[in-house]
């Protein structure tokens, strides 16, 4: 052992020497400085370093994650040509003879230029790091308002680095055994670039194997475990992988050829044979994926840290949006215990009615969820045994090339090309629906894929409704039966699977197969409704009926309406919570229906002072309900100040926008720079205006007119035309 250690010192240390004519560490140092310098400039000419902050900002945490991803590609581009050159010095000099002829064995040598590898991918990543901090500590000293400022190394980035370190152990022994065992200096350096290349063609096209060395440094960085551990799965492929390699690059540098290496005789193979199936066969055992396994027990539990206090939450049905169970929030954590037989679907959990997610739970799951309500961010961390279900991505967000074409009418005159596009991509989202998994590995369990594959064929199925729809103006004749989608699909989808009733797809088929044959003149929702009425009485057409009975009150346009609607069908339904929920739904329709008297709501302004909803008494006013830690508020701001604009001379209407913020300071620093043509409230008492004006979602627009009566307490989108629409329709 003593000799080795001899022998692999000299060998190292030589290196060494030889390594400081190539100036590869000088390079790595340069590169890595790079990001971080640049950005610094960027910073002090843009003026980003003294920012008005209104919540705890950690300069180095916020300089790291920006840096990090950029970072990424200069590491890679730096283990790409460091071990390239490293073999590469002794093949240009014609020296590997000589060095083999020195007291030192070919093992010392071999793992020696190695180590030099990951000594250099070390000193590239803490160099980042060092820098990064440097300029992460003069952009802190720049800020004037160090309230909210603050300046550490926490232990994420400190996680990242080291994961990252290790994930880039596979790409550098490979270009390494590959550069060692080829004397074409090019050859190595190809490889490397396609491999970045090709990641990012494999990436676009969706097919980039979780194997694949430039994903798993990308995992690295922007996944982290989701189960608390400090590395994942890709880590341990990257350093199996890696042994792999190393076995194969030094039997074959060791023994000059193939042959010799791995097939000179019966020991040889029997060797080799040994080490490469154990090696492959703990590859194949990381890469293999994982589903959670079910529990005896229904439960939901978790943590909230948030600024507010947060006193209560809700377990609401996500179809029906009715409120299924209840539970106290106490001392930032939750438990909700549920013993009755819960159908495996998707609900929403809201707390206090201002912070809601989406979860996927049934009968025996186990579901834990972290809330983090810091500034303007709201993060969930979902874990349990629907670990995959909650952490991949949602189906209801599908967006596809074909739904493109229907839409703008390209291939209109084609449906045979219609129905292969069809197929195609119902096969490619199908595939990566298979291919879909978590941070560590997990997948969805086959309950829920049956599920998400019968949500993918209602999508499709949907998309070919709506495409013979179209078909049917210009033809009557058209006939979708007549095509291979038609057939491949239709029979696929049951038409009564209460499971399925939750997408919005699947309702679509059902309620258009439900009336396709109805001639009257009635409006479709009054069609859909009596269609729904004569199903035989079960869970199906419950939740079916309640369902439509909800989007009818929605649109229903005077109290009499919404009245006449819940008594015509609340007759279909024998769910006592059912009717108590739309009867409830119902009282707050009309308590917020058009010419209904607006509650007189209490606000503080900008300057401290009390604002009623009376002091605008004479004119309509438009109310925009948001928070300045909601995401799709902030996107729609922008729309509601360009209609104020707009109206800014019309001395009848005024501009509110009124923050359900329980931070007032958040609200202040981002209210005050908003444009004065809006009027900038924050309500006095959140509870009570939330429950007066049934605030359910924000963002929320409101308009009531120059009585104090409501017009529309429930307006589109300030971004879509519809809402200007409304606006010009009342002020006619």
């Amino acid at each position: 052992m003593t000799q080795y250690i001899s022998n692999f010192t000299k060998a190292f240390r030589a290196e060494s020497i030889k390594m400081k004519s190539t100036r590869i560490v000088l390079t790595a140092i340069v590169l890595s400085v790079l990001i971080p310098l640049m950005a610094f400039v960027f910073s002090l000419i843009n003026g980003e370093y003294n920012s008005d902050l209104t919540e705890e900002t950690n300069f180095f945490q916020v300089s790291f994650n920006s840096y990090i991803s950029v970072f990424e590609f200069i590491a890679i581009l730096v283990a790409i040509i460091s071990a390239s050159r490293i073999s590469q010095i002794e093949f240009k000099n014609n020296t590997w003879q000589l060095i083999e002829t020195q007291p030192l064995t070919k093992f010392s040598i071999y793992f020696a230029k190695y180590s030099k590898l990951l000594i250099i991918n070390a000193i590239t990543i803490l160099v980042f790091f060092a820098t990064t901090y440097v300029v992460s500590f003069i952009l802190y000293l720049l800020q004037e308002n160090k309230e909210f400022a603050t300046i550490s190394i926490g232990f994420d980035e400190i996680q990242t680095a080291i994961r990252f370190w290790v994930s880039l152990l596979f790409l550098t022994t490979l270009i390494y055994v590959i550069s060692i065992r080829f004397s074409n200096f090019i050859l190595s350096i190809i490889v490397g670039i396609g491999l970045i290349i090709s990641t990012s063609i494999l990436q676009a096209l969706n097919i980039l194997p979780k194997w694949y060395p430039l994903k798993i440094t990308s995992n690295a960085i922007s996944n982290p475990s989701d189960l608390g551990y400090f590395f994942t799965y890709s880590e341990g492929f990257s350093v199996v992988i890696s042994l792999l390699l190393l076995f194969i690059g030094y039997k074959w540098y060791a023994n000059k050829t193939f042959k010799n290496a791995f097939v000179k005789n019966g020991k040889t193979i029997s060797t080799s044979l040994a080490t490469l199936l154990i090696l492959s066969g703990i590859c194949f055992w990381i890469l293999k994926p994982n589903q959670m396994m079910q529990s005896n027990e229904t439960l939901i539990s978790g943590t909230i840290t948030s600024p507010d206090n947060i006193k209560e939450g809700y377990l609401v049905d996500a179809l029906t949006n009715a409120t299924l169970y209840s539970f106290p929030v106490s001392e930032n954590q939750f438990k909700l215990q549920i013993t009755e037989d819960l159908k495996l679907g998707k609900y929403l959990l809201k707390f206090d009615n201002t912070i809601t997610t989406p979860i996927i739970i049934g009968k025996n799951d186990i579901v834990n969820i972290e809330v983090k309500h810091v500034g303007n961010d709201v993060n969930f961390k979902k874990t349990g045994t629907r670990l995959a279900e909650n952490n991949l991505a949602d189906l209801a967000e599908l967006s596809t090339t074909i739904a493109y074409f229907i839409d703008n009418d390209i291939y209109a005159d084609n449906p045979t090309k219609i129905s292969e596009e069809l197929i195609d991509e119902y096969e490619s989202q199908l595939k990566k629906l298979g291919n879909a998994y978590t941070n560590d590995n997990y997948i969805i369990r086959d309950d829920y894929r049956a599920i998400q594959q019968k949500q993918l064929i209602a999508y499709f199925i949907n998309l070919w409704n709506q495409y013979e729809k179209k078909q049917l103006v210009k033809d009557e004749n058209f006939k979708k039966q007549d095509y291979e989608f038609y057939k491949l699909l239709n029979d696929k989808l049951d038409r009564k699977d209460t499971e399925m009733l939750f997408d919005n797809n699947y309702r679509q088929i059902v309620v258009q197969e439900l009336i396709a044959n109805d001639t009257s003149d009635l409006d479709e929702n009054t069609k859909s409704l009596n269609a729904i009425l004569r199903l035989p009485n079960d869970s199906f057409k419950e939740k079916l009926l309640t369902t439509g009975i909800v989007s009818a009150i929605d649109q229903s346009k005077s109290a009499s309406e919404i009245v006449d609607v819940f008594e015509s069908y609340k007759v279909g339904l024998t769910d006592a919570k059912n009717i108590n929920y739309l009867n409830t739904k119902v009282q707050d329709a009309i308590r917020l229906g058009k010419n209904a008297k607006a509650p007189n709501f209490e606000a503080f302004d900008l300057n401290g002072n009390i604002v009623r909803l009376q002091d605008f008494k004479g004119k309509f006013v438009v109310i925009d309900v948001w928070a300045t830690w909601c995401g799709p508020c902030k996107y729609v701001s922008p729309s509601f100040e360009k209609a104020a604009n707009q109206y800014a001379k019309n001395e009848n209407i005024v501009f509110i926008a009124i923050s359900v913020d329980k931070n007032k300071i958040a609200w202040i620093s981002q209210a005050k720079n908003k444009p004065k043509t809006v009027k900038q409230l924050i309500a006095t008492n959140i509870d009570t205006f939330g429950k007066e004006y049934s605030i359910e979602s924000i963002p929320r627009f409101i308009l009531i007119d120059k009585e104090g009566n409501f017009v529309n307490s429930k307006m589109p989108m300030a971004n879509e035309s519809a809402f200007d629409i409304v606006l010009e329709n009342t002020l006619k």
